[in-house]
């Protein structure tokens, strides 16, 4: 008897490894797992020039269709960093120097910045809908699967799913109409676009047979809108196997951004004060790009000696720091407090307490609470940080429990996939 076809899925996602962006790894991890569960599954992505690839996973494999679509914000900036955009007007006199690049002023870039936002659309990949799926030679998908944001492929996406008779699968890793940042859109395109944004996802959320976040605060926020929306959170898990290494030092570690509000400065206040009268001296290993800003905030509170800035590492550089270390930090930036900071995953596999700093309730602390991964503190109320982090030295032995083998990206995402095999059976 011949075999039936296993069930097909196409995964749009503007961001795919080797990107290093974040938004990519929750589709690489989606695509794998679904490929070891039997699915065939295509990927559709950009890239520098098209072309398709074959990539394995543990026990089969999918496909990904790279296409390069013209976008305006990169040609925008290859124009200006041309020499023909920054050369001199007129050749200088005999014996005079040659003048350097001219320099657009604030009010220049900040006009052609504005005029950049209404050719490209709602965001810098909206022009990829034009030609969108173009590429793709496959008749027939089961599924189309969008991640968001960018939000504009949606869009295209639900387009693919009508032309393919898919069922179509809206997959948030962060709020669409809801984004709690109000302003955020206001300074990207000088004009309120949440009206435009709502519908735009109204149409989206009309046509998904399956709703998908990555945290239960932007189920919530869907819910409230929607309360007839099939909404399910599937968080990203993390990777492989939790350490059970025993080598601890005497540091805790941040590694990430300083970006959109996050400080160490609490942290940092709090290792002076573990460090007062101690004979054991407890350092902070920060790694990442704002290194001068991370000293600035050290030399505030009087801890520059008790900083280490390493610079951006590789990922397995990072990991293995996390391994060694007392604890590790995730600081969460202001109006974030519905996400799962990416790092946060990564940081599971080490074993070690990871310590999540943030304007409470929010749900990366009540993650790491509830599978008993280490603590969490409101920032405005860093009193007993201090204390934490000498009981953490005291008693260097703490490892992850039981509980987190849920948060497993294998055990998470078979919810996922189970999901969607109720949608096509």
């Amino acid at each position: 008897m011949a075999q039936p076809d296993p069930p097909s899925i196409l995964i749009v996602s503007a961001h795919f490894p080797p990107s290093p962006a974040i938004g990519g790894k929750r589709p690489h991890k989606i695509a794998r797992i679904l490929a070891d569960s039997g699915w065939d599954t295509t990927v559709l992505t950009i890239g520098e020039a098209a072309k398709v690839e074959h990539h394995p996973s543990t026990a089969g494999n999918f496909v990904v269709v790279r296409e390069a679509p013209f976008l305006p914000k990169p040609f925008f900036r290859r124009f200006q960093s041309s020499p023909a955009a920054t050369a001199p007007a007129t050749k200088p006199e005999a014996g005079t120097p040659a003048p350097g690049p001219q320099r657009a002023t604030p009010l220049l870039k900040k006009a052609a910045s504005r005029a950049l936002s209404r050719i490209q659309g709602i965001d810098e990949w909206a022009w990829w809908n034009r030609s969108l799926g173009r590429t793709l030679k496959q008749p027939h998908f089961d599924v189309v699967l969008v991640t968001v944001p960018p939000f504009s492929i949606a869009l295209g996406a639900l387009k693919l799913s009508k032309r393919f008779n898919a069922k179509f699968v809206l997959d948030y890793r962060d709020p669409w109409t809801d984004l709690p940042d109000k302003e955020l859109y206001l300074r990207l395109h000088g004009r309120d676009m949440t009206k435009t944004f709502a519908k735009m996802e109204a149409r989206c959320l009309d046509a998904a047979q399956l709703v998908v976040t990555v945290s239960p605060a932007i189920e919530r926020m869907l819910e409230e809108r929607r309360s007839d929306l099939p909404v399910k959170t599937v968080p990203q898990g993390y990777t492989g196997v939790i350490s059970d290494a025993n080598s601890v030092e005497d540091f805790f570690l941040y590694a990430g951004s300083l970006a959109y509000g996050r400080s160490l400065s609490g942290v940092l206040a709090a290792l002076v004060e573990l460090n007062r009268g101690s004979s054991r001296r407890v350092t902070l290993k920060y790694c990442g790009d704002h290194t001068d800003f991370a000293s600035e905030q050290a030399e505030a509170v009087g801890a520059l000696d008790l900083l280490e800035n390493l610079g951006s590492l590789g990922q397995s550089d990072v990991d293995e720091l996390a391994r060694r270390a007392l604890g590790s930090f995730v600081i969460v930036s202001p109006r974030f407090e519905y996400a799962y900071p990416g790092k946060l995953f990564d940081l599971v596999n080490s074993g070690r307490p990871i310590l999540v700093i943030s304007n409470e309730p929010c749900e990366a602390g009540k993650l790491v609470q509830e599978f008993e991964l280490g603590q969490s503190f409101d920032r405005h109320d860093l009193d007993r940080l201090p204390e934490a982090l000498a009981a953490l030295q005291r008693s260097p032995d703490f490892r992850h429990g039981e509980k987190a083998a849920a948060l497993e990206d294998r055990v998470v995402l078979a919810q996922l996939e189970a999901e969607l095999r109720n949608l096509v059976t």
